[in-house]
């Protein structure tokens, strides 16, 4: 891992507000330390949803206000976004 990771989401999402809501949320979690960047290896960004692929696992996180909230943690094997 060199501390670099692929961000995804929607083509037509970027001119959307919620999916730069989400955007903007996700980049002040990471600048307020919620991991090292090295154990990331990518994030999927949804109309509804941010998901961090780190270490094994998917972990959900769902917008509250102007920040992201953890919501559940799923295997990396079963989850369906990636497949």
């Amino acid at each position: 891992m060199n501390g670099s990771f692929t961000v995804t989401f929607p083509l037509m999402g970027f001119e959307d507000h919620r999916v730069k809501q989400l955007m903007h949320a996700f980049t002040l979690m990471m600048f307020n330390g919620f991991a090292h960047y090295h154990y990331i290896e990518s994030v999927i960004i949804t109309r509804e949803r941010v998901y961090v692929v780190a270490q094994g696992y998917v972990k959900e996180f769902a917008l509250d206000g102007r920040t992201l909230e953890y919501v559940t943690s799923h295997s990396k094997e079963s989850f369906a976004l990636l497949s």
